[in-house]
């Protein structure tokens, strides 16, 4: 019976291949989504000032704290505006790198990350970025947090799981970072989380 079946697969007659439809004329066709205009857009009430004097500064501690007001710009607009909310974070990464050239800074590097995950250009560079801080310090816990967040979203959940954990036995109660690790596992516990 096997032989006989392969014999019909083999010597039975194929189709011939068909064409692929074509558009009909003056139709465009669909390609990439638009490229996010360069340049951020000023922020909202004061914070633009604020930002501008700590960029003015041209420190270290200076660029990171100005970054952080377009990385908190970023994460206020990402259902609201999410073309701005990538122009922010750009403007941030951009002063997270000013910072980093001048001194080399983990709390720096892992803002870097999280405004580099709103950044569809280059997917792997949060992760690249973590990676860093976590070789130097693989306690590092705001960068093994936000490295299991990225794994959550590409659907490695086990070890997001053993990074939350990993958390919760570092940190000390009522830190942040522990809180939030906690309601992550909570998430992902409950019937709903999956």
């Amino acid at each position: 019976l096997v032989v006989a079946l392969y014999f019909v697969t083999v010597f039975s007659p194929r189709p011939e291949p068909t064409q692929e439809p074509t558009a009909p004329e003056g139709s465009a066709e669909v390609g990439p989504a638009a490229p996010i205009p360069d340049g951020a857009p000023p922020l909202p009430d004061s914070l633009q000032a604020a930002a501008d004097q700590f960029a003015a500064l041209a420190t270290a501690e200076g660029w990171y704290e100005s970054g952080r007001y377009y990385l908190t710009a970023a994460f206020n607009a990402v259902q609201s505006d999410p073309t701005a909310s990538v122009r922010w974070a750009r403007r941030a990464i951009e002063d997270f790198e000013q910072s980093l050239a001048l001194a080399d800074d983990p709390r720096v590097r892992v803002a870097l990350a999280e405004a580099a995950t709103f950044d569809p250009s280059d997917p792997m560079r949060p992760i690249e970025e973590l990676r860093t801080v976590l070789d130097a310090d693989p306690n590092n816990l705001d960068a093994t947090f936000l490295l299991a967040e990225r794994r959550l979203m590409i659907g490695r959940v086990d070890s997001a799981r053993v990074a939350f954990e990993r958390i919760l036995d570092l940190a000390p109660q009522g830190a942040p970072v522990r809180e939030r690790a906690a309601a992550a596992l909570a998430r992902r516990d409950s019937p709903a989380g999956g």
